[in-house]
């Protein structure tokens, strides 16, 4: 009967489907194929071109951080020598320091969150932001603590800050070396001809001890007479409107008129910020009071100055006057005399 399970030749039994269909199925793989081949090209392409952007990322990141790493160098190198000069500098002087190294880390910080870090980095720039972060709150205590320690001989708790502030100053100075010893097994990966060289940062050096170093520093600070604050406003400039004249026997004369402008100039003379103060002008005439006006200054900073005009003033052509400027006393003032200032002056008579 054959092969055919019919038993007989029936016309049922042909093959319906063909035997032979390689060629469409070569076609169909190379079509499955190809594509995935493709597909597979540039998943590698896409990884190779990831793993060099990481890498580039990587090295800008290193490149900044020691860029800025070297700043903070220099920033403490500053306070050391800062501290160093206790005995004999001034008070102006620590503070353009201190002020100086509060602004380099604010430019740090702002250069460190502008970079971009690749994930292998992140740990790494974590660990550096926080040295930052920790010496700008190390920075940002130290001053008012010092100044407190020199502003209050009595105060202890302006001793303990400035401890709290050397504490702050320290942990930075320890997440810093922790970032060195975390950072240095990516250095490879960075594929430089000169991998980063970092320099030592230590805001409080090693061998100051901490339980100490507060006491120390105030006994220093406290003997130096120029780190006190020292409080003088004073008034350096008086004008008239119109412009006075000073005649052969010495007096001051105002041109005939009958009304007088007075312009004062107020300037900080002492070595801290000042607050508003009150000048009184107080202008008499013959022993009787003609006139009592009162303004107040500016909130000055050391070596600023402001001017303030007062209203003007009834006078009369051929009188006498004494016009009396006073301003305000703090506790701490070190020169009262040259808060007040006296001006006898005559207005002329028109002939």
């Amino acid at each position: 009967m054959g092969n055919s399970p019919w038993g007989f030749k029936s016309p049922l039994a042909h093959n319906v489907f063909p035997r032979d269909l390689s060629p469409r199925r070569r076609r169909r793989r190379r079509r499955l194929v190809v594509p995935l081949v493709a597909a597979l090209l540039l998943l590698v392409l896409w990884a190779a071109t990831s793993i060099r952007s990481d890498t580039r990322a990587l090295v800008e990141f290193f490149d900044t951080a020691q860029l800025q790493a070297e700043e903070q160098a220099a920033a403490a190198a500053s306070l050391q020598a800062a501290l160093g000069d206790l005995r004999d500098g001034d008070r102006d002087m620590l503070l353009t320091r201190l002020q100086s190294i509060h602004a380099g880390l604010d430019e740090s910080i702002a250069a460190m969150e502008a970079v971009d870090v690749p994930p292998d980095g992140i740990g790494a720039a974590h660990l550096f932001d926080l040295a930052l972060d920790q010496w700008q709150l190390g920075v940002e205590a130290f001053e008012p603590a010092l100044l407190a320690v020199v502003d209050e001989p009595q105060s202890e708790r302006a001793v303990e800050e400035l401890g709290a502030a050397l504490q702050e100053l320290r942990v930075g100075d320890l997440v810093y070396l922790r970032f060195l010893s975390e950072s240095a097994p990516l250095w490879p990966e960075l594929d430089v001809e000169t991998p980063p060289s970092f320099p030592e940062v230590a805001m409080v050096p090693a061998t100051l001890t901490l339980s100490q170093a507060p006491t120390r520093i105030a006994v220093l600070a406290r003997a130096n007479p120029d780190l006190r604050l020292r409080a003088d406003l004073r008034l350096s400039q008086v004008s008239f409107e119109p412009a006075d004249v000073v005649n052969p026997d010495g007096d001051r004369v105002v041109p005939a008129t009958d009304t007088l402008a007075v312009t004062v100039v107020v300037e900080n003379a002492g070595n801290g910020d000042e607050e508003s103060r009150s000048l009184t002008a107080r202008l008499e005439s013959e022993g009787t009071v003609v006139a009592v006006e009162q303004m107040q200054t500016e909130a000055l900073a050391p070596g600023s100055s402001t001017t303030l005009s007062f209203p003007a003033f009834a006078v009369m052509e051929g009188s006498s006057y004494r016009l009396e400027l006073r301003l305000s006393i703090v506790e701490q003032e070190v020169d009262v005399e040259n808060n007040l200032a006296v001006i006898p002056f005559i207005v002329n008579a028109r002939p």
